[in-house]
């Protein structure tokens, strides 16, 4: 997992996994985004396994930058991805903000 600070954007880049033992840095990188005041985008190219925390912080962080007037985006996701918030009855969100 990965924050890049860009001109216009901040990319985080999830990797190839994300598991409840790495929520606690999620979220501290998803604030430090929301913190520099640009819009994100989420890059979930890479991601082989994803956990149901995580994708909890991922709709919290969105109605954040939502609410601070800021872009909330979710690119490149890959298939376990989809799986995934389709199984939790999200994909519906999730392809609103891809």
């Amino acid at each position: 997992m990965k924050l890049e600070k860009q001109q216009t954007k901040t990319v985080l880049r999830c990797g190839s996994f994300l598991m409840p033992s790495m929520a606690a840095e999620l979220k501290q990188l998803l604030q430090e985004a929301l913190t520099a005041k640009q819009p994100i985008e989420i890059d979930a190219e890479e991601l082989e396994s994803i956990d149901t925390l995580s994708i909890q912080l991922f709709i919290s962080a969105h109605k954040s930058f939502t609410e601070e007037g800021l872009g909330f985006d979710v690119i490149k996701q890959s298939s376990t991805f989809k799986t995934n918030v389709k199984a939790l009855g999200l994909h519906l969100f999730f392809e609103g903000v891809a």
